[in-house]
């Protein structure tokens, strides 16, 4: 599939020389990694079933080890390893999770197929 240039290219373009890390936020499915690959030279992809363990056990004991390679480097999904954007920058990665979280939980609760699904779901299910 060809790639469609976005705004956001070249801002991230920017955004990367500037910083050196940058985190690209938004809804599912908009193009967030694939933006990210167009000018990643390495990629770490923490989703990956057959490498998360690991890359997970490593982020913990010495994160400093993930982000050794080309860069820019793409860690695709960090938040699941916070230590990682902690060890990149130097700082506390909690304040960037909970800001990720709380702009998750507005888009879906705009979406109503999914509040209609999760409402369905609770129908059916105990919670304990």
């Amino acid at each position: 599939m060809e790639y469609l240039k976005r705004i956001a290219d070249e801002q991230l373009r920017l955004r990367l020389e500037a910083f050196g890390a940058v985190q690209i936020k938004g809804p599912k499915w908009c193009g967030k990694t694939t933006t990210a690959l167009m000018q990643a030279k390495s990629v770490i992809k923490m989703q990956n079933p057959d490498t998360r363990e690991g890359y997970l056990a490593t982020a913990r004991t010495k994160p400093s080890v993930l982000l050794k390679g080309e860069t820019p480097r793409l860690i695709d999904e960090w938040q699941v390893a916070p230590m990682l954007f902690e060890a990149a920058l130097g700082i506390d990665a909690e304040p960037l999770i909970g800001m990720q979280a709380d702009y998750d939980m507005r888009i879906t609760r705009k979406n109503k197929s999914f509040s209609e699904r999760l409402a369905n779901i609770r129908k059916v299910t105990a919670i304990f």
